[in-house]
């Protein structure tokens, strides 16, 4: 039920040192992701997708029932590209993250614990975004 990179990593090799490390890698680039926004971005809907996207890589230990605070970014990241447009593939990977909750237990008891690179992806997704925007 864990979806953190920490855990992930742990069912797919089987070391503590290489989790660790990942969940370290994955948690400075979350950190980084959210400080350039919030310096960047004036908007108030991208800092929060960012700074709650974010959490799911930083947190070691994070449920997949903990990803229902996704639901709400999401309706509203929909909602403002319903208005103001998406950016490539934002559309796909808004889907994907919305059904990953659903999802992410089953496949990691299939031994593909998929739930941090769609994380990852909507944060790249989400911080191309915000910087798209901050230049124009």
């Amino acid at each position: 039920m864990q979806v953190s990179p920490f855990i992930s990593t742990q069912l797919l090799v089987g070391d503590l040192a290489i989790s660790w490390i990942i969940q370290i890698i994955t948690g400075l680039i979350a950190l980084a992701a959210v400080v350039a926004v919030f310096i960047k971005s004036k908007d108030p809907v991208l800092k929060l997708a960012v700074l709650v996207t974010a959490t799911y890589l930083v947190s070691p230990y994070i449920h997949n029932y903990d990803m229902a605070a996704l639901s709400v970014v999401i309706v509203l990241l929909v909602e403002r590209g319903l208005t103001k447009g998406f950016v490539k593939a934002e559309q796909t990977i808004l889907i994907v993250a919305w059904l990953t909750p659903f999802f992410a237990m089953y496949s990691a008891f299939s031994g593909f614990p998929y739930a941090p690179i769609i994380s990852m992806a909507l944060l790249l997704v989400l911080y191309r975004k915000a910087l798209r925007l901050s230049r124009s």
